[in-house]
Formats: structure tokens, C-alpha cells, sequence
């Protein structure tokens, strides 16, 4: 007997393992960011870090996209769809965290950005029309979890206990 998958196509284990690997590696790229931005804090502003760091990601997701769809298919991606995720979820999202960062300490921000999966789901519920299914909650509590944990075993106690 084989039970269902909360998945509503068929994916191979191969690509599941492949895309949680790029998601591992992604987050590892992530968090190398905080030091080296505190680094570069110092000499460039805020403004004009924010400024590369996104032209820097924008190019990259371009060059990304041009390898996976050819530069024919960038013509039928919904690019105001794109634009205003963009904007509102990477944008705003890198500019206070780069904000946060420059007024206290990349630990903090850090410790922010653990925070991100509850926009990036909400994200998906309200644009894509996503259903929250159980195992999806379990994983974006986990999520939360990890990010808790360099927190101290104090700060953990207190949120479990609700005091």
C-alpha cells in the first residue's frame, strides 16, 4: 500500500534530494552574507550595498533564467508578476535587513532573517493561491525552531512555557 503524497504531482526522490540540496546550499550562501556585509558596511553606506547586493542578485536570477529557458522563453514569464515580488518580498525585504544591519549587528539581522519563511509563505497563500497543508506547517515550524535556537535554551524555555 503506497500513501498519498500532500504533493499534487509525482516528483522523484532524485529531484527532491537535488532541489532540498539547493535550497541547503542557498541558505549556506545566505548566511555568509552577514559577516561580509558588516565588512562592507563600513566603507560603503547602506544605500550603495543594498544597491549592489540586489543589481548582483537580479543579474544572477537573469543569467539563471537565460540557462534554464533559453533567452526566447524570458519573453513569456510574467515579468510584472515578477517585478512586484520582487519589489515587496526581496527589496524591502534586503533593505531592512541591511538597515537592520548597519544599526546593530549582522547577528541580529541574522536572527531576522530566520523570521523569513512566514513572508515567503504568506506570500505563496495570498499570490499563488497555495493551500497550508501539515506536513508544509510541520517544516515552517521547524523552520522557525532553527532560527530560535542561537537564541539561547533560555529564550526557547520562555516561548514553549508562553511566560
Amino acid at each position: 500500500m503506497r500513501l498519498a503524497s500532500s504533493v499534487s504531482t509525482p516528483v522523484s526522490r532524485a529531484k527532491l534530494l537535488r532541489g532540498n540540496g539547493i535550497c541547503v546550499g542557498s541558505i549556506f550562501l545566505f548566511s555568509l552574507a552577514f559577516p561580509a556585509a558588516d565588512l562592507l558596511l563600513q566603507d560603503w553606506g547602506v544605500l550603495g550595498l543594498i544597491l549592489i547586493r540586489n543589481m548582483l542578485a537580479f543579474g544572477l536570477i537573469l543569467l539563471l533564467f537565460i540557462a534554464l529557458l533559453g533567452a526566447q522563453g524570458l519573453r513569456d514569464l510574467p515579468w510584472a508578476k515578477g517585478f512586484w515580488i520582487g519589489f515587496t518580498g526581496f527589496g524591502i525585504g534586503s533593505t531592512l535587513l541591511i538597515y537592520a544591519q548597519a544599526i546593530s549587528d549582522p547577528i541580529t539581522a541574522a536572527l531576522a532573517a530566520a523570521a523569513m519563511p512566514i513572508s515567503a509563505v504568506s506570500i505563496e497563500i495570498i499570490l499563488d493561491k497555495r493551500r497550508l497543508t501539515l506536513p508544509f506547517s510541520m517544516g515552517l515550524v521547524l523552520v522557525l525552531m532553527g532560527g530560535v535556537l542561537p537564541l539561547g535554551r533560555g529564550l526557547l524555555v520562555l516561548i514553549w512555557v508562553g511566560a
